[in-house]
C-alpha cells in the first residue's frame, strides 16, 4: 500500500516538473464595457492597467472584456498570466470585527450560530455571500470579439456562446479557511472559491447563473473549494490565473492571489469542448456587495495603488450610485424573464439537466468513492511509517 502511495505521490510532482511554463499578460489592448449605464466608465482601462470604482449596483453580469494576442495551449507547457491585483470595500457598521491591525478590520465574525450572516455582513467583502464576488472568464473566443462599449450582459448567447474555457468565482478578501456549512437556512448559498465549464455547446453561456457544473463534492480530495483567498483589502497583491492541456480532454487551470492558490483538472465530456488558443479575459462583480474600488495591472509596467485608510473609515456606507443603474437594471430584469419564457432557454436547460443526471452525479459519486480509498490508503500508508520508525 505504501509503495502505491509513493508511485502516486511521485507521478503527481513528476508531471508538475515536467511542465515548462510561460508567462504571458491580459494587457495592452482595449477594454469594452458591456453596458456603461451599469459599470460606469474605468477611470483607467487601456494600456497596462485597469482601475474601476465599483457602482454599488446589482450589475446584472454586465462587466468588462479584454482581448490579447493569442496564446496556444499545447501539450507540456503550463501557460500563466500574471496580474497585480488591489480592490476593498466599504467599512460595514454593524458586522462584528473579530480582529483588528491597528484600527484597520481584518477578520471579521460573520455567521450566528444558525449559519445566518449578523448585522450588515451580507454586504461585507470579508465575509462569504453568494455564489462569489468576482467573476472571471479566461478563454478562447473562437472569434466571438467585441470592439465597442455598449455590446450587451455577458450572458448573452450572441457575445458569449462559443467562448471555451474555464470561468472562477471567489472572494479575495473573505476567509481562507471558510468551509461551507453542512444546514444552511434557506436561500443562502455561501460559495467558497470554484471554477466552472461548460458542459457542450448547447450549454448556458458564461457567467450565467444556470450555466455549467461546479464541482462541489463533499469529501472531496481536491481542496480547490475549501476558503476563498483571504487577500487584505486595500493592499497590493499577486494575482495569476493558469492553464495547461494535459491531453485532448483534460484541462489544468488555476487560480492565485497573495500566494494562496488553487488547483483543479476538468475532464471535459469531449474533445470539441477544449479550448484552443486562449486570447479573452473578461471580469464582472455582480453581487451588489460592498465593493468600492478594484484595480488589476500588469506589473512589468505600471504600478498598483493605495488609498488612505483614514478617507476609507471615514468614508463608512457611503455608496456610489450611478442615476442611470436603476433604469438599466430594470430592462436587464425585464430582458431575463422575457428570455426565460423561450423556446432556447427551454432547451438549454432540458439539456443541462439532462447532462446532470447522466454526466455529473455519477461523477460525484465516484470521486467521493475514489476519495474515501484515496484517504484509506493514506491512513495505512501513515499507520504503516509509524509502526516502522517508532
Amino acid at each position: 500500500m505504501l509503495a502505491l502511495l509513493k508511485v502516486a505521490l511521485f507521478a503527481q510532482i513528476a508531471g508538475e516538473i515536467l511542465a515548462s511554463t510561460q508567462e504571458h499578460s491580459i494587457f495592452g489592448h482595449k477594454w469594452y464595457s458591456s453596458d456603461t449605464d451599469f459599470t460606469g466608465k474605468p477611470s483607467k482601462r487601456d494600456g497596462y492597467e485597469f482601475e474601476w470604482r465599483v457602482p454599488y449596483e446589482h450589475l446584472e453580469n454586465n462587466g468588462f472584456v479584454t482581448h490579447f494576442d493569442g496564446v496556444k495551449l499545447e501539450v507540456g507547457t503550463r501557460h500563466k498570466w500574471v496580474m497585480g491585483w488591489n480592490s476593498y470595500g466599504m467599512m460595514t457598521k454593524s458586522c462584528p470585527v473579530r480582529k483588528y491591525d491597528g484600527k484597520i478590520p481584518v477578520e471579521y465574525d460573520c455567521y450566528d450560530s444558525k449559519n445566518y450572516l449578523k448585522g450588515d455582513c451580507s454586504v461585507q467583502v470579508g465575509c462569504t455571500r453568494d455564489t462569489g464576488d468576482f467573476r472571471v472568464v479566461l478563454a478562447d473566443s473562437h472569434g466571438q470579439k467585441q470592439n465597442r462599449d455598449g455590446f450587451g450582459t455577458l450572458e448573452n448567447h450572441a457575445i458569449t456562446g462559443k467562448w471555451q474555457g474555464v470561468e472562477w468565482r471567489f472572494n479575495p478578501h473573505a476567509d481562507k479557511n471558510f468551509q461551507r456549512p453542512a444546514n444552511l437556512p434557506e436561500k443562502q448559498v455561501p460559495m467558497p472559491i470554484h471554477p466552472m465549464f461548460k458542459n457542450g455547446p448547447d450549454d448556458f453561456d458564461f457567467f450565467s447563473t444556470k450555466f455549467g457544473h461546479r464541482e462541489i463534492i463533499k469529501d472531496t480530495c481536491t481542496d480547490y473549494f475549501k476558503g476563498n483567498f483571504g487577500a487584505p483589502q486595500n493592499q497590493d497583491v499577486s494575482f495569476s490565473l493558469e492553464m495547461e492541456k494535459l491531453n485532448s480532454k483534460q484541462l489544468l487551470v488555476a487560480i492565485e492571489i497573495n500566494g494562496n492558490r488553487k488547483q483543479y483538472i476538468e475532464t471535459f465530456w469531449s474533445e470539441k469542448m477544449m479550448p484552443t488558443t486562449i486570447d479573452t479575459f473578461a471580469i464582472t462583480e455582480p453581487n451588489k456587495r460592498g465593493y468600492r474600488y478594484l484595480k488589476i495591472w500588469d506589473p512589468k509596467n505600471a504600478h498598483g495603488h493605495k488609498e488612505d485608510w483614514d478617507k476609507i473609515l471615514k468614508e463608512g456606507k457611503a455608496t456610489l450610485n450611478l442615476p442611470s443603474a436603476s433604469a438599466a437594471a430594470k430592462k436587464a430584469s425585464e430582458i431575463r424573464e422575457k428570455y426565460e419564457k423561450s423556446s432556447d432557454f427551454k432547451r438549454r436547460k432540458s439539456l443541462a439537466d439532462k447532462y446532470k443526471k447522466e454526466k455529473i452525479d455519477p461523477k460525484r459519486k465516484q470521486d467521493a468513492a475514489a476519495c474515501k480509498k484515496k484517504q484509506l490508503l493514506f491512513l495505512m500508508a501513515t499507520h504503516e511509517w509509524l509502526h516502522q520508525n517508532f
